[in-house]
């Protein structure tokens, strides 16, 4: 399996990559009054888009949380519902499948509706931010990457919307911040302007990307130098699939869900789209930036576990992290669970399928109190109708009388299918004959890591990306700093 922020294996990836000098890197994060608490993973890969050099690296993580802290237009506001309504329908901002010759990952970039009034510069970079941070933590280090931009459709009116500001910003942090080695960066199918647009964006770009800077009209022999001809949508000549397949990306998971049945896959997406634009309470305000996240956060912890079951189905373990009744709000825990989850999904990619390891300790009945029917009747139905997963299993573990409680609530609202996988666990014995001791947390006999250890990775990866500089502790302002702090 997949594992997100796979520390182990970039040590073993990267022969250059030391302990000493993440460790090195680690202390001298903690000297760093502004900065937020970063993980041993991110420092990999800021230390490993800096070539492993210390001080470049210093001053790459200086300015990524500069530029994160100070440009909410890129930064915030991300909430999941809004990027499918909005920005995904403007933007196609997707990784290929395939590597150039030399290895180097490919994110291709085009405009779905070249509509100028649809066009916000912000949003294409936030696009481009979410995309370029879900395969660092997917796929880890890489010895390059490429960008592929295509035109088509580009107008003059879409380049008087962009402002220098940010575009200054904005070139500040592909170039200065981005813990990427970026190799290149082509533009296809360039207009009659083109220019008009290089004039605009050439003074914010230093001398390294402007000699990674590839144009090509029509004709692609000379991309195809760059990248081979069979990593490229099959419109280009290769052999990625359709562009119509890269934006509709997404179905496969519906499909896969449904065990490739279109009907059942048509159901299913109509089923998603509908209960999250109805359900709003579930389905929006979940930006990890606000407190009301990052509190639940605080006080859950879901994961995925690193071994698998034997018949390949990945393993999902939630418990609670404080049992106190007052810090405790229903919907928002199963807000999280989902964030998390469908977060996992995205990384992992298609699975045989998922179990589901509820451990109940220190849930009362104060707890169940706490749950409102409706809200849970609805992510029932979510769960067995419109989430695009194959459930295994839904097993209890350290189990009260609370258990037979929340289990009559639910199955009112359970199919036959879905109940029959629901099992209580008295003893932890009967739990291994369906999921592996070592995969579970190192309480449960597992050689996983501790609750605290699983706690403090997972919430790190939802919410490191979106960590922010404390401007009241900074000691001195760097000169990286300064075009965000002007």
């Amino acid at each position: 399996m997949e594992k997100i922020g796979d520390v182990e294996a970039e040590y073993k990836k990267n022969k250059e990559l030391s302990k000493e000098d993440v460790n090195l890197l680690k202390d001298w994060i903690e000297k760093q009054p502004h900065l937020p608490k970063i993980s041993e993973f991110q420092i990999i890969l800021f230390l490993h888009s800096c070539y492993y050099r210390i001080e470049p690296t210093k001053t790459c993580i200086e300015s990524f949380y500069t530029a994160k802290s100070h440009c909410p237009d890129f930064f915030t506001n991300r909430d999941p519902v809004k990027y499918e309504n909005e920005i995904f329908q403007t933007f196609l901002i997707a990784p290929l499948q395939k590597k150039t010759r030399a290895g180097y990952q490919i994110i291709f970039c085009k405009f779905i509706n070249t509509d100028v009034n649809k066009f916000v510069f912000s949003n294409a970079i936030k696009t481009l931010d979410m995309v370029t941070v879900l395969m660092l933590h997917q796929l880890g280090t890489a010895p390059g990457y490429v960008i592929l931009g295509d035109l088509s459709g580009i107008s003059f009116g879409h380049i008087t919307k962009l402002t220098p500001t940010q575009l200054s910003k904005f070139f500040f942090y592909l170039q200065e911040a981005l813990p990427i080695r970026l190799k290149g960066f082509l533009l296809i199918n360039i207009p009659s302007f083109i220019d008009k647009l290089m004039a605009l964006i050439k003074p914010f770009m230093k001398n390294d990307l402007l000699n990674c800077l590839e144009l090509y009209n029509n004709n692609f022999d000379g991309l195809y130098k760059t990248i081979p001809k069979d990593c490229l949508p099959n419109e280009y000549g290769g052999e990625a699939g359709t562009i119509d397949e890269l934006i509709k990306l997404k179905i496969i998971f519906f499909l896969h869900a449904s065990y490739y049945k279109i009907e059942p896959a048509k159901t299913y997406i109509e089923n998603y789209y509908t209960l999250k634009g109805s359900w709003l309470e579930f389905s929006q305000n979940r930006d990890i930036n606000l407190e009301p996240m990052r509190h639940t956060m605080r006080l859950s912890l879901v994961t995925d576990l690193p071994v698998r079951t034997k018949h390949n189905h990945l393993v999902v373990y939630t418990r609670i992290m404080d049992s106190s009744l007052d810090h405790f709000d229903a919907l928002q825990q199963l807000k999280y669970f989902d964030m998390f989850v469908s977060a996992v999904f995205r990384v992992t990619g298609l699975s045989d399928g998922q179990v589901g390891v509820m451990d109940m300790e220190g849930v009362t009945f104060g707890h169940l109190l706490r749950i409102n029917l409706m809200d849970l009747k609805r992510h029932a139905y979510y769960v067995q109708e419109a989430l695009p997963i194959r459930i295994k299993g839904l097993h209890y573990i350290n189990v009260s009388p609370v258990v037979d409680k929340l289990l009559s609530m639910i199955k009112p609202f359970l199919k036959k299918e879905m109940a029959s996988l629901i099992h209580v666990h008295t003893k932890m014995d009967t739990l291994y004959e369906y999921v592996p001791k070592e995969a579970l947390p190192n309480e449960l006999g597992g050689q996983a890591a501790t609750y605290k250890e699983l706690h403090e990775e997972n919430a790190q990866y939802l919410i490191e990306e979106e960590a922010e500089i404390d401007e009241t502790k900074r000691t001195e302002i760097s000169k990286n700093a300064m075009p965000f702090l002007e």
